[in-house]
């Protein structure tokens, strides 16, 4: 059910983040309407007004679907998470392909309007201009980003826990805790990084007068790296409740566990609040603009994303969205990247839905010899000699312990893989929750829990190991 609520809320998200950015398309904004340099009277001739009125009632009959949609299948995920997970991406893909395709399409009518129109004048290839430079505002805004040095402080608080007493025992005892210390850590390098890049990227252009473009580019850099740097230092707090639960004994309560999922949480929310708050500001020194400078290069965004092999920039901000950047797919480069991006995609998520129908629907054996007992689940396999086993019963259910997963999976059908109880210690789980009755494996190091789908199995493996 926890799984189901986090995934609705995630939708949810994702829908009304998306319908927020690319809603503002149908205003005219820095020259363009749907990302088209066109004059502002463009917007009043009655197929520019038809075209609108058609892209927003397209887009909102899109999201209402979406929205309720996306809803229902994470239901699914009560059901079988397999069947949840493939419905899920399928649902992801048609938004985004339904979101940008349409995009993308009212742009190219917008270009094709353009062009029959004549609102720029044409110029030759040689005299195209596709980029400008503004030397005061680039020597200006070198120094607004917060240093890079300042990165050091997320660092400093992911690791802070570490130097309580008896953490590192506690995480030598809960080692999976590692795995969450890890997965900060790289998020910590992953912020730095994209925060170098940004740092990196020269200025845009959007005036002729050099204090309107120092305003609008130190607004864009300095709020953008205080983003990064809050994110990080948000995912580095998120540790702490981590420290917490070990330190109380009470590893994985759902009290500490939802502080850091609240921590995890700001640290998105963070980015984007940033965004919308950028915009308007952007928006505000933009109007009070009497110079503004448009760069036409509309001819290599024609197809709705930029493909111009003249031009060395292998990323480019992106037409649509000013936080995003793109790959030009004018080079050769840029081609491979996006190709290999998308193949691998695609490929891991195949795998990881087939893997998924793996661990829901191959049955648990057991295969019991002389000498050795061998269990073959979907998730993992394990084998063992009989004289290993010190106790074993059959069960009605399983202990009433604090059972949590350590690697494996849960997802309120069954338990599958290594779970660690407060009272049992570790176990190996490969349990469907709603079948009796359950056989209990007691071995030196773990307990196995076992059961079938198929009536009267527990009990003939039961029968069979006594013998």
């Amino acid at each position: 059910m926890i799984v189901t609520i986090i995934m609705i809320l995630t939708d949810w998200l994702m829908v009304g983040v998306t319908k927020l950015v690319y809603s503002c398309k149908v205003a005219y904004r820095q020259g363009m309407l749907f990302g088209v340099h066109v004059p502002e009277k463009a917007s009043e001739l009655p197929e520019v007004k038809t075209m609108i009125e058609k892209y927003q009632s397209w887009m909102k009959a899109f999201y209402r679907w979406h929205f309720a949609i996306g809803t229902v299948i994470c239901f699914l995920g009560m059901w079988y998470m397999s069947i949840f997970v493939i419905a899920w991406t399928v649902w992801m893909t048609a938004f985004f392909i339904g979101v940008m395709g349409k995009v993308w399409q009212t742009h190219r009518h917008m270009y094709e309007l353009k062009m029959q129109k004549g609102w720029y004048e044409a110029t030759s290839e040689e005299e195209q201009v596709t980029s400008a430079v503004d030397t005061k505002t680039a020597a200006r805004t070198a120094q607004m980003a917060v240093p890079m040095i300042c990165h050091a402080l997320p660092l400093i608080v992911l690791c802070g826990p570490l130097v309580i007493p008896g953490l590192w025992h506690a995480m030598a005892i809960n080692s999976e805790s590692w795995i969450i210390f890890v997965c900060c850590l790289l998020v910590c390098g992953c912020l730095l990084g994209v925060a170098l890049f940004y740092d990196k990227m020269g200025n845009k252009i959007y005036s002729e007068h050099s204090d309107i473009n120092f305003q609008v580019n130190c607004l864009e850099k300095r709020m953008t790296s205080v983003g990064f740097l809050a994110s990080s230092i948000c995912n580095s707090l998120a540790f702490w409740p981590i420290a917490g639960t070990l330190l109380s004994g009470k590893w994985m309560d759902w009290s500490w566990l939802g502080l850091y999922a609240l921590f995890e949480s700001a640290a998105g929310i963070v980015m984007i609040v940033l965004f919308f708050i950028i915009r308007r500001r952007k928006e505000a020194l933009l109007k009070q603009d009497t110079a503004p400078m448009y760069i036409d290069d509309d001819y290599y965004w024609r197809n709705g994303w930029y493909s111009n092999p003249d031009d060395r920039r292998l990323f480019i901000q992106d037409r649509y969205s000013s936080m995003n950047y793109t790959v030009n797919l004018g080079r050769t480069v840029g081609k491979v990247i996006t190709g290999i991006t998308y193949g691998l995609l695609i490929v891991m998520m195949a795998v990881f839905c087939l893997w998924l129908l793996k661990i829901d629907f191959t049955p648990v054996r057991m295969q019991v010899t002389d000498n050795t007992v061998a269990i073959t689940s979907g998730y993992s396999n394990i084998s063992f000699d009989r004289d290993e086993i010190e106790d074993m019963q059959l069960l009605d259910a399983l202990p009433d312990d604090n059972f949590y997963k350590v690697n494996g999976s849960a997802d309120g059908k069954q338990y599958l893989g290594k779970f660690k109880g407060k009272e049992a210690g570790k176990c190996q789980m490969y349990v469907t929750l709603d079948v009796t009755p359950i056989l209990e494996i007691k071995m030196p190091e773990y307990t196995i829990f076992i059961n079938s789908r198929e009536g009267g199995m527990a009990e003939s493996w039961y029968q069979e190991l006594k013998q």
